[in-house]
């Protein structure tokens, strides 16, 4: 009887214990030492709503109540009062 061509060889997989074992590598011994980065200085307490609202409207009166910069006068104000605060 002929061969197929894709026949393959009735035989057994090779055991397990025949297969060479894997190399253990230490992970941990190759990663670099990397220290942690610094904690964000955040004030002990930040500015409520309300003194942001005030010193922004302070900061609109001081520049002569010119209209569309009610985002400005607040991030400024925000930003001032939480760099005071630390």
């Amino acid at each position: 009887m002929a061969k197929h061509r894709n026949s393959r060889p009735k035989s057994k997989p090779p055991v397990a214990a025949k297969l060479a074992a894997p190399q253990r590598v230490e992970l941990e011994a190759q990663l670099p030492v990397v220290a942690p980065a610094p904690a964000l200085a955040l004030p002990d307490r930040l500015p409520t709503h309300e003194e942001i609202a005030r010193r922004a409207y302070e900061l609109w009166l001081h520049r002569g109540t010119p209209n569309g910069s009610q985002l400005e006068d607040w991030l400024s104000a925000e930003r001032e009062l939480r760099t005071h605060a630390a």
